[in-house]
């Protein structure tokens, strides 16, 4: 038997408050006064099925972003990182560009999947070389998995990602009085 509406918003009557930013990210806070830790969490509403042809594996990828920092977290050198980073943006969007004309032709030589990578041009080859050169000079800068280090320095714990079809979810569970840590990334 299902429950009534009214039986059914009376389940779900949690005092939530909701707080709109000039740039569209939505806050949303449930208080439990007396909880020692808080349960943060980030939704996007970028999933899998959101993605298009050529652009396949954007929201896995940007659950990986995430967990790499920012300018001022996970970097030695941000400044100099950043034309590193920019032109590894520019090679993999040639990189999908090529991918994505080379296609047919991959095909027709008779591989059925060429997500598997043993199908390549010359021109993929030459794109996939570079953005691995460019890796290693990046890498210089990098602080391994500092992100999980610095959230669980200050009592950070449950660290994770998820990408769904409809949603990828980035979320930890942090001591109450820490919660301007989750808020910094």
């Amino acid at each position: 038997m299902a429950p009534s509406p009214t039986t059914a918003q009376s389940n779900y009557d949690l005092p939530i408050r909701e707080h709109v930013f000039d740039n569209g990210l939505r806050l949303l806070v449930l208080e439990r006064p007396g909880d020692a830790r808080v349960a943060a969490k980030i939704f996007t509403d970028m999933g899998a099925i959101h993605e298009v042809p050529g652009l396949l594996g954007a929201a896995h990828f940007q659950e990986h972003i995430m967990f790499k920092g920012s300018a001022t977290l996970g970097t030695t050198n941000w400044e100099a990182e950043r034309p590193i980073r920019e032109r590894m943006w520019e090679v993999e969007a040639a990189l999908i560009e090529e991918k994505n004309r080379s296609r047919n032709a991959i095909r027709q030589r008779g591989v059925m999947d060429d997500y598997r990578r043993a199908a390549s041009t010359p021109r993929m080859d030459e794109l996939v070389a570079e953005l691995q050169q460019l890796e290693r000079q990046a890498a210089v800068y990098r602080e391994s998995a500092t992100m999980q280090k610095w959230y669980q320095a200050f009592g950070g714990v449950g660290l994770t990602a998820t990408t769904e079809q409809e949603y990828m979810k980035f979320d930890i569970n942090l001591p109450v009085e820490r919660v301007d840590l989750f808020l910094r990334v």
